[in-house]
């Protein structure tokens, strides 16, 4: 896919999440960074170079990712150095790290680094609509232990979980548990619609019940977990790949909140969240789909 190599026609989003106006996101009046994305290797690339025939492919998206925060930073800390006052505090920074689809992938595979190796340790992440679920089979978690080595990502990965299962969202959600919560921004803000065709095929399941079934046991597997949350939309009458920025989805209820309150919640009372999932329609709708295995909203 050409157009998954090149960043300049790669612009950031102006809705839900990402709107600057307050009335629509408790975001509005953050500082924003956007990062493109143009390597192919969901972010997590360690400077290598892949060929297929005569294409040279340039896996660098990890280190892209980090670099392009270290310079952000840098920035961040000559301008609060220059206003005065306490100067730049990083353990005073509230930040929330996400990404889309691809960047769903590598807000998983770098939200690590971020507390650890950035310190920006009130920092919450928010991975959308690319949350590796397992097929069971040849899937992200066997392409994860392959292409780890081959894209050079082992010593980009966490230190608590850096093997090809951690590939596998839930898995990673599972192993990053025990290290959140250090502060009490520090959580996984999970969100996806359950019926997302982009977001099966990229993970290899042959149709849409079983992905959804596979959504359905990872939130229930992980959703007490200490620090990990989830939001999961509910269109059951067609695909709906990213969530956080369609205003009628960020602007839609489920279970009794909106994404927006939702979101703006877990900032304002971050010790507060309570996960939002429910039935809907989907076991009529989507024959061959299974009732959560745990307790959801009707």
């Amino acid at each position: 896919a050409p157009g998954l190599f090149t960043a300049a026609d790669d612009v950031p989003p102006v809705t839900g999440i990402f709107s600057n106006d307050p009335d629509d996101s408790a975001f509005a009046d953050w500082t924003k960074v956007y990062l493109p994305y143009c390597n192919q290797d969901v972010f997590i690339g360690g400077g290598i170079t892949e060929s297929f025939d005569a294409l040279p492919l340039h896996r660098y998206g990890a280190v892209n990712l980090r670099a392009a925060l270290q310079a952000f930073r840098d920035i961040l800390w000559k301008a609060m150095d220059a206003e005065g006052g306490d100067g730049y505090r990083p353990d005073e920074l509230v930040a929330l790290f996400g990404g889309w689809s691809a960047g769903g992938y590598g807000t998983m595979y770098n939200y690590h680094w971020v507390l650890d190796d950035l310190l920006w340790q009130r920092t919450a992440a928010f991975p959308d609509a690319g949350l590796g679920f397992d097929n069971g089979g040849l899937g992200v978690r066997t392409f994860g232990g392959l292409q780890i080595p081959v894209w050079n990502a082992q010593t980009f990965l966490p230190p608590y979980c850096f093997v090809g299962a951690c590939a596998v969202g839930p898995e990673i959600f599972e192993a990053t548990s025990p290290r959140l919560k250090q502060v009490p921004e520090q959580q996984y803000l999970i969100v996806s619609n359950q019926l997302d065709e982009t977001q099966r095929g990229d993970a290899f399941f042959a149709s849409a019940p079983p992905f959804i079934n596979a959504m359905r046991r990872g939130y229930c597997e992980t959703k007490d977990l200490d620090g990990i949350h989830w939001f999961l939309t509910s269109v059951s009458d067609r695909s709906r790949h990213v969530v956080s920025v369609f205003p009628d989805l960020w602007e839609g209820d489920v279970a009794g909140i909106t994404m927006r309150d939702w979101f703006a919640g877990a900032i304002s009372d971050p010790d507060d969240v309570v996960d939002r999932a429910e039935e809907a329609d989907f076991t009529t709708a989507v024959p061959g789909v299974q009732a959560f295995p745990c307790d959801v909203a009707p």
